[in-house]
């Protein structure tokens, strides 16, 4: 059900952002477009991540991963990197990191995305002060729960979605990497705190390492 586009934000840290076909229009000398698209392109104007290096043919199944691939590959002058997608992107403005959070429902006309493309230097600046001193951005924490109660975050995917792909990916997981092995017990089966969304910014250091780890283990899933 979701349309395979997206858009690239570069504030100076580069951004990614893979969007629905109405996706908003983020779009100033900070923000770049890029269409993630396989089967159609959206506009001629946008960048394409079925060039270069990428894995665009896998768009049905690794969504805006495709995007974030194609970004690893072929993005190499940015020193800050980043994916929003979708329905989810951050909220740069108003809003310190360490607040409350709350979700806000806007369309392409909102007045919200007019603020952001006019303060893209004023985005830029915030991004690079919060990266002094943390190694990544990530949304707001939630807790996962199954009929009101909270449970772990591996009992929670194998209770809503296909329980053999979990297993599959853990084993792969203490397989290439055994160091993980004490994370998984204490990060995903005996907790429920998770950062969902799948949306960061982060040095592109640390994005680099990211997903070298990250397609080495998806690749032997799939």
């Amino acid at each position: 059900q979701i349309n395979k586009s997206g858009k690239i934000f570069s504030p100076g840290p580069m951004t990614l952002m893979a969007g629905e076909k109405n996706f908003m229009q983020l779009e100033n000398k900070s923000f770049k477009i890029l269409d993630a698209t396989e089967n159609y392109v959206i506009d001629e104007n946008y960048f394409l991540d079925n060039v270069g290096d990428n894995i665009s043919i896998k768009n049905e199944n690794y969504c805006e991963l495709t995007a974030l691939y194609f970004m690893w590959k072929n993005i190499k002058n940015e020193d800050v990197l980043g994916l929003n997608h979708y329905r989810r992107y951050f909220h740069f403005l108003n809003y310190s990191l360490f607040k409350p959070h709350r979700i806000i429902e806007i369309d392409s006309s909102d007045k919200l995305i007019e603020k952001h493309n006019q303060n893209a230097d004023k985005i830029k600046d915030r991004v690079r002060k919060w990266l002094q001193k943390n190694d990544v951005i990530l949304p707001f924490v939630r807790k996962t729960k199954h009929n009101k109660k909270y449970i772990s975050i591996s009992d929670e995917y194998k209770t809503n979605h296909i329980a053999s792909d979990w297993n599959v990916t853990m084993k792969i997981i203490q397989e290439k990497y055994p160091e993980y092995s004490n994370s998984i017990s204490k990060y995903l089966d005996n907790n429920n705190e998770i950062y969902l969304m799948n949306i960061f910014i982060a040095k592109s250091e640390w994005v680099n390492k990211y997903c070298e780890w990250l397609f080495s283990i998806l690749f032997e899933v799939e």
